[in-house]
């Protein structure tokens, strides 16, 4: 694994060099949606609330000039996202040429030395998905476990990290509970029983990885925010 770089400061007009520890990763994170382009089988794509990203920055078809980039800027770690809506386009249809480029993708990556990290589910979902409930419908726990599956088997050997879901809380929340992501609910019951089946669903994937690989490294992204006051002697901060 190429080691991260080393960043020179100057103090008091000294030089002074900062090294970031050894295993230590340094890269950079994506999600398909919004990086890919040319998605359109996907709850995001097919609404008229929020704007969509079209061919964003092309990187489905520019993946290799974008990672070399990240290789020059001595990039080890690249945190990835695979696309449901392109690898399952209708419930127990499987596009095995999308496979195939998550598998190039991959197996670029892996050439050049970088940890490779896996999202399997970054904030969007598959028409036919969302048309059955999406998240609200406790269907989707054993749907996701299927896709899981079907993803590890292909992909794994080429997979360091596993992240399950990224996020599962601001998901719950903007599109269940504050109505700003598809499907623009607003319900306090829905937003808690989306973020149980999504919860159960995390730990249905980790068990389905561990099926395959019992020492996979897996979690799930979890966004928190930590506030600290201004003055801590204010009451009002």
């Amino acid at each position: 694994m190429k080691k991260p770089p080393n960043i020179t400061t100057r103090q008091g007009g000294k030089a002074r060099i900062l090294k970031f520890p050894d295993g230590f990763l340094w890269g950079s994170a994506i999600s398909a949606y919004q990086v890919e382009g040319g998605i359109t089988n996907n709850d995001w794509e097919n609404q008229n609330r929020i704007a969509k990203p079209g061919r964003a920055c092309d990187h489905y078809h520019r993946f290799q000039e974008d990672f070399l980039i990240a290789k020059k800027l001595r990039h080890n770690a690249i945190r990835l996202s695979v696309e449901w809506s392109r690898i399952a386009p209708a419930e127990g249809n499987w596009n095995e040429e999308e496979l195939d480029h998550y598998e190039h993708v991959l197996d670029m990556l892996k050439e050049k030395g970088f940890t490779t990290f896996v999202t399997l589910h970054h904030f969007t979902n598959p028409i036919w998905f969302s048309a059955q409930g999406g998240w609200a419908n406790k269907k989707s726990v054993g749907q996701f476990a299927v896709f899981t599956d079907k993803v590890v088997d292909r992909l794994g050997e080429l997979v360091d990290f596993w992240v399950t879901i990224n996020e599962p809380n601001i998901y719950a929340n903007l599109s269940y509970l504050r109505g700003r992501w598809p499907p623009f609910e607003s319900s306090s019951w829905l937003t808690y029983r989306v973020y149980r089946n999504m919860l159960e669903a995390h730990n249905r994937a980790y068990e389905v990885i561990h099926a395959y690989y019992p020492e996979a490294l897996v979690g799930f992204a979890q966004n928190i925010s930590y506030n600290e006051a201004g003055n801590p002697d204010s009451p009002w901060d």
